[in-house]
């Protein structure tokens, strides 16, 4: 592997552009191999280094011509590469005017203007636009922008851009045009521009200042019925951030597209956001709840970053969590506010430990603002995103929903139309807030990587009527502590909570000691409530307290996390000893709660289900896979074997005839249904699995049809080649119904999966350009732990081969898919040898992508 030592950027070494962009005019002539870019660039001077060339960034671009005040210059006045086009001698203010061409066709990275079926559309985050054409493509330099888009106009009737529309019209009898203006200031990442031959849907949105918004969602024909749902969404997050954070849209006109392939899932650009289709398009027949809850979280998401990420950019893509994390945050609570709210932190929570704690115990580890990198597509992680969101919430807990929203509106006053850093976020949630000492708290969250653990000790002194708690940090010597809030609860016999005045604590020191007063009975202590803090908790519960919180704990949460917990160690004493008796206390306990009326359905179906293997993998040195998967399975068929005739009394109890509607109630019910069934059909029983089939062949909803065929698909039922033939015949046609077909063979403990996938990828229904497939087959089957690291290392074999060819043309899925071995220390020996091969030989790649190469290095080293 030849060293890209030189190509890491550092966050230490940022310096302000020499020139900046204060409007851009851009004409697109869209062609599929050859579409022509006129740029007419208003370049001014930002330092006073003299005689500083003007650097413009490119990538894949065929240079024409560059004049300088309409001055075409000569060669000896510029220099063009491969990456830049550099005006030797500046000026202080000038108008460039540059022509080059492209070929959107040709384009399978999918960034910058490429084409996704018949379509033209742009990914231009992080830097993309140099794809387009030549430009200063960085964060800070903010331009207003104007485009006129020149197309067939029988192929492409639909021309699409940021901002307003102002003007258009037909050329010729081919070709027309639309001219679109954006007024707001905005870096290049946040450009786009589609065409196509689109449906569309329509609505209106009015604002709390009575003006009235035009809301379209443009999508391939034929699929316009299945838009409504994030239509309605759309209006939900638009009502939401007036009501909850005081900001209203700011343009005409706020639009979404739907596309098929996208390498992300959702891209803000301004007034014109770009969606992955699978997170537009949803009814009752073709999408699951989980499908529903994710749209209405992403297109909040991305409808909130009009705010924070588009008014309030980034200086520098050192500071992404600025825009992603704080984004995230308001997302999640949109979705608390739509939803259960305990459910949705549970849920948010899991999304975190199965994705971000593993990369932060993994040799990708970085803090939320990292200090370098090779390839910024590769810091899209869980850890800017998740990790930073929850950063985020540590700052709203400290300073309380008022003091959050005194921090929001000066942030906005203050840095409203800039690109800016993480520090200036902080100062403004300070200033706003008495000047809140937030440093100790900057110095250690934003910048340093893995997840912090505190050892939890308690005691009771029923002669005082005192409660203390001890909390220490396990720290490296001389690290500065974490300032952190943590949340406890103090539960009695009854499961009431004890008044205890403050319901968290802030932990400041590496030794910390809390004293409650006034407490008459030794109380059980509920600890990190709705993970008030993103750490690991430590703490030696003895058997009567963890089961007493299990079936009483006031907060969903810490009830859920205690449950994980009993159920993990169950699994960890298997791995000791496979005759390990689970206990009678624990199998009590279990069914108090599937039998508990108090809780809503929602709630149960979290709280009795088991943990994650992802999540027993983080309690071990060295996973054995296939033994965590048995001992996971042997907690949960115990319980079922015990409970068998409450577990189909309930499931029965279930079901239910209503017309199918995405509602907190009906899906609650739904949730629970699937994880009832889910521990029946662990039994292994022939009724059972015809029950499952029957099921599938009746249900009414996708959320249903999927979750007795997932189990089918996981289960020894004879019914199985059935329900998979069935299933494909169904939805064939339907490629994002297809995608579920996939992910539910690669994610088959099934010995014949691997099989499975290859015969499928040598199919015609197999397109390895499309991200969607690679998700659904590659990253599902990465997750398939005892697969992908089985002994015979077919499973390595199988995605190493899919990185080294999908590196040649989307270096961002290969990248993505290299993080699945990220388990290489983690494994067992004999297995390390040979994932070990695999890695290298993805290193040896003759042209390695530098997403990829960041990653293999990394996890080499």
């Amino acid at each position: 592997m030849n060293s890209q030592d030189d190509k890491v950027k550092k966050l230490s070494d940022y310096k302000t552009p020499d020139y900046t962009v204060d409007s851009v005019y851009l004409t697109v002539e869209l062609s599929d191999s050859k579409t022509k870019v006129w740029s007419k660039l208003d370049i001014k001077k930002k330092t006073k280094e003299m005689n500083a060339p003007i650097i413009l960034d490119a990538n894949s671009l065929t240079f024409i011509s560059v004049k300088m005040d309409g001055k075409i210059l000569d060669n000896n006045e510029y220099q063009v590469t491969e990456n830049y086009l550099k005006i030797l001698k500046g000026k202080d203010v000038c108008v460039l005017e540059i022509e080059n061409y492209i070929d959107p066709a040709s384009n399978k990275t999918l960034e910058g203007l490429y084409k996704s079926g018949d379509m033209f559309c742009t990914q231009n985050e992080p830097e993309g636009f140099r794809r387009i054409t030549y430009y200063i493509d960085r964060p800070d330099v903010m331009a207003t922008f104007t485009t006129k888009i020149i197309a067939n106009k029988k192929l492409y009737p639909v021309l699409l851009s940021n901002g307003n529309l102002i003007e258009k019209g037909d050329l010729n009898k081919e070709l027309h045009f639309a001219v679109w203006h954006d007024p707001f200031r905005k870096p290049s990442y946040l450009y786009a521009l589609v065409a196509g031959d689109l449906g569309v849907i329509k609505g209106e949105y009015l604002t709390r200042s009575k003006r009235l918004i035009d809301l379209r969602i443009y999508c391939d024909k034929g699929n316009e019925s299945r838009c409504h749902f994030a239509l309605e969404s759309l209006k939900k997050a638009m009502k939401w951030d007036e009501d909850t954070f005081g900001l209203e849209y700011d343009l005409d006109i706020f639009m979404i597209v739907a596309v098929d392939s996208f390498n992300m899932g959702a891209m803000e650009n301004k007034g014109l956001n770009i969606f992955n289709s699978s997170l537009v398009l949803a009814d009752a027949k073709t999408a699951t709840d989980l499908q529903f809850q994710r749209i209405e979280g992403v297109v909040g998401h991305e409808y909130f970053h009009n705010y924070t990420g588009n008014r309030i950019t980034c200086r520098d893509w050192f500071q992404l969590t600025l825009k992603e994390g704080l984004t995230v945050f308001r997302d999640q609570e949109f979705s608390s506010d739509m939803n259960f709210r305990g459910v949705q932190r549970i849920q948010d929570v899991e999304a975190l430990r199965e994705l971000q704690f593993p990369e932060d115990q993994g040799p990708t580890k970085h803090p939320i603002k990292p200090s370098s990198y090779i390839e910024i597509n590769n810091f899209y992680t869980p850890t800017i995103y998740d990790k930073g969101s929850e950063v985020i919430r540590m700052v709203h807990t400290l300073l309380g929903k008022d003091g959050f929203r005194r921090g929001m509106d000066k942030y906005f006053e203050l840095f409203d139309g800039q690109a800016v850093t993480t520090n200036d976020f902080i100062h403004a949630m300070s200033v706003a807030n008495n000047n809140y000492d937030f440093s100790q708290f900057e110095q250690t969250w934003y910048h340093r990587a893995g997840t912090p653990k505190l050892e939890i000790k308690s005691s009771f002194d029923e002669g005082k009527g005192e409660f203390r708690i001890f909390i220490r940090q396990l720290l490296e010597s001389n690290e500065l502590p974490f300032h952190m809030p943590y949340r406890i609860g103090l539960v009695d016999e009854s499961g009431c909570d004890l008044d205890i005045k403050k319901d968290f604590v802030e932990i400041k020191e590496k030794e910390n000691e809390f004293v409650f007063k006034n407490i008459k009975r030794k109380p059980y202590l509920s600890l990190n409530r709705d993970f008030s803090a993103p750490v690991i908790s430590l703490h030696e519960y003895s058997h009567l307290d963890s089961y007493s919180l299990f079936k009483l704990d006031s907060n969903p949460f810490s009830r859920y996390e205690i449950g994980r917990k009993i159920a993990a160690n169950l699994v960890l004493d298997y791995l000791n000893n496979h005759d390990a008796v689970i206990p009678h206390d624990y199998i009590e306990a279990w069914k108090e709660v599937l039998m508990d009326k108090r809780v809503d359905p929602a709630t149960k179906a979290l709280l009795i289900s088991m943990p994650s293997e992802s999540y027993v993998h983080q309690l071990l040195e060295v996973v054995s896979y296939q033994e965590v998967f048995d001992g996971l399975n042997h907690v949960k068929k115990t319980l079922a074997q015990t409970h068998q005739n409450e577990l189909m009394d309930l499931y029965e109890q279930l079901k239910d005839d209503e017309q199918y509607q995405f509602i907190p109630k009906q899906v609650g019910r739904r949730d629970l249904k699937s994880e009832v069934l889910s521990y029946l059909m662990s039994l292994e029983d022939n009724n059972i699995f015809a029950k499952c089939y029957e099921d599938f062949e009746n249900a009414k909803n996708m959320t249903d049809e999927y979750m007795t065929f997932h189990l089918l698909v996981h289960s020894n039922s004879n019914k199985r080649p059935m329900a998979i033939e069935k299933f494909y015949n169904r939805w064939s046609k339907d490629n994002l119904v297809l995608m579920k077909w996939l992910s539910a063979q690669a994610s088959s403990p099934h010995a014949d999966t691997l099989d499975r996938l290859n015969k499928i990828i040598a199919s015609t229904d197999y397109d390895k350009t499309v991200p969607n497939m690679i998700r659904a087959i590659h990253r599902t089957f990465g997750r398939n732990y005892i697969h992908f690291h089985h002994p015979s290392g077919l499973g390595y074999k199988f995605i190493a081969d899919a990185i080294i060819d999908i590196d040649t043309f989307n270096p961002s899925m290969s990248s993505a898919l290299s993080k699945l071995f990220g388990d290489f220390k983690r494994v067992p020996a004999e297995n390390r040898v040979i994932m070990g091969k695999e890695i290298y030989r993805i290193s040896k790649i003759p042209k390695i992508s530098k997403n990829t190469y960041e990653i293999i290095s990394k996890i080499l080293s």
